[in-house]
């Protein structure tokens, strides 16, 4: 009866303040906008929608009416994503406190852990996997055999490279560069069985007298380690997904700060990985990435979630992806739907010297106005049975479904803060167990709201869905001097300050 009441007051409220139910810029306050399910077509899809939201230890599922039906509660936030499997139980990334390594903020995407957790809510294996050395983050992927393939930030400090060409006026205040790596783990022992490294293909043409001298231009495989487009941070490449294509036995990535997408190989062994056959089968996005063309051939602006479109639903086999989007450059983010360019016997077409080409962009949505549908960190998309896709929004704050045609025919918002990493819609079977006439959404403070005044005159909500979450708040307290958590809130969100994921 709560939700019904709900539901009700947030559409009259946004019948009569004349709100778009289509979205909100990356700066709309709680106010200007009506919580939950603001559109609900009657022809959607049935199927419940499992969302994670950054610094929240629970995974959620989401009826089609609003409700929060059922969570997976976990010691660790997460970071980032869950993987379904058909008996629901989930492969969950969980950030583990204190890693060796990288990024220390409130919105970590620093894992060292892989969870299984049962519908029921028991945790019956964790993988634990890092070092010193290469340390886990964003994503991972399934494997058909059952095997984790993980990404890691692969640990190099000043000396190693400079000598691996690194113009030294590019090395970070940290000193240090993280490239990336790809671990495929055996999950019942935790043992390494195969491994992909950046650092094994790098080319670089600042020093003829240091190793893989060359031009990028003529060598589009391999990874230019003086390429930037970004403040000069450790955290150099940021992949922040990992898709996996079964038939092709390839894997996509999402190296946002090159504004591309990369495809390898792997079908190889871990030595031949390490070699020419280890090097990018191909790139696209963003041809200054590998020395070639100007800004205005760049067509990516930062990438989340690639993946390939699995078999059985509409557009199969195609890549399907968030292009976040930039402000001061393109400020709105699209989806995008592509075949990259091959050839008659399937290899992908990619020559040194040349930019790089694509072979069919498919599909393509863009919010009208564009600015309205805009997320610069986070975010996804999922492409369902019925030909529609799922939208996850990061930044803010919102899921959404659009047709081919792009018309929006389910919208659903959450509180100010709740930044959603993804999210995707299950119709498994074993979902029937569930009770779903209940609604958690109250407990986890998705309906109680206080605000606070920021210096701009501006006032904001805030949850109490992430107050739980000492460890988020400790780090606010440091990093803003604050004494009292409530004073760090505040900080955080006037500033929303989390740029980055």
């Amino acid at each position: 009866m709560r939700y019904t009441q709900f539901l009700i007051i947030t559409v009259l409220l946004m019948t009569m303040s004349g709100v778009s139910a289509q979205g909100a810029d990356e700066t709309n306050t709680e106010t200007s906008r009506p919580l939950g399910v603001t559109v609900h077509h009657d022809d959607v899809m049935d199927g419940y929608i499992m969302m994670t939201i950054a610094q929240n230890r629970r995974t959620l599922l989401l009826s089609r009416d609003g409700r929060i039906v059922h969570t997976w509660d976990s010691e660790f936030t997460p970071a980032y994503w869950a993987y379904m499997q058909a008996n629901g139980t989930i492969i969950r990334a969980a950030s583990l406190p204190n890693p060796p390594f990288g990024p220390q903020e409130p919105w970590s995407y620093m894992n060292g852990r892989v969870e299984y957790i049962t519908l029921d809510g028991l945790v019956f294996n964790t993988v634990d996997f890092g070092n010193s050395q290469l340390y886990g983050h964003h994503d991972f992927a399934v494997l058909p055999n059952g095997n984790l393939l993980m990404l890691a930030y692969d640990r190099y400090r000043a000396d190693a490279a400079l000598a691996a060409g690194r113009d030294p006026e590019t090395l970070p205040e940290d000193r240090e560069i993280h490239a990336e790596a790809l671990l495929e783990i055996d999950p019942q022992t935790g043992e390494t069985v195969w491994e992909w490294r950046v650092w094994d293909h790098l080319i670089q043409d600042f020093d003829p007298d240091l190793p893989n001298y060359g031009d990028p231009a003529q060598h589009p495989g391999r990874i230019d380690i003086n390429y930037t487009d970004q403040d000069l941070t450790s955290d150099w490449i940021h992949i922040n997904a990992v898709s996996y294509n079964t038939e092709r036995q390839e894997i996509l990535l999402s190296p946002k700060n090159f504004n591309e997408i990369w495809v390898i190989d792997h079908s190889i062994s871990t030595a031949e990985a390490r070699g020419p056959a280890g090097e990018l089968l191909y790139r696209w996005g963003n041809p200054e990435a590998h020395g070639m063309g100007t800004d205005d051939d760049q067509i990516l602006f930062g990438t989340h979630n690639p993946h390939w479109i699995a078999a059985g639903l509409p557009g199969a086999g195609n890549i399907l992806l968030y292009d976040n989007g930039i402000a001061g450059e393109r400020a709105h983010s699209r989806i995008v739907e592509l075949i990259p360019a091959l050839d008659a016997d399937g290899n992908y077409i990619m020559e040194p010297g040349q930019i790089t080409q694509l072979g069919e962009l498919v599909w393509t949505y863009t919010a009208d106005p564009p600015g309205s549908f805009f997320s610069t960190i986070m975010s996804g998309a999922q492409r369902l049975p019925d030909g529609n896709t799922l939208i996850a929004v990061g930044r803010q704050n919102r899921v959404f479904e659009v047709t081919p045609a792009g018309e929006i025919v389910w919208n659903y918002n959450l509180p100010r803060g709740a930044r959603v990493f993804r999210a995707e819609l299950y119709t498994y079977p074993a979902l029937a167990k569930l009770d779903v006439g209940q609604d958690l959404s109250e407990s986890l403070g998705f309906y109680d709201t206080w605000t606070v005044s920021c210096e701009n005159g501006q006032r904001r909500a805030l949850r109490r869905f992430l107050d739980d979450n000492a460890r988020m708040m400790d780090r606010l307290i440091e990093r803003h001097g604050a004494t009292r958590a409530e004073a760090a809130w505040q900080l955080e969100v006037c500033t929303d300050d989390d740029e980055g994921t």
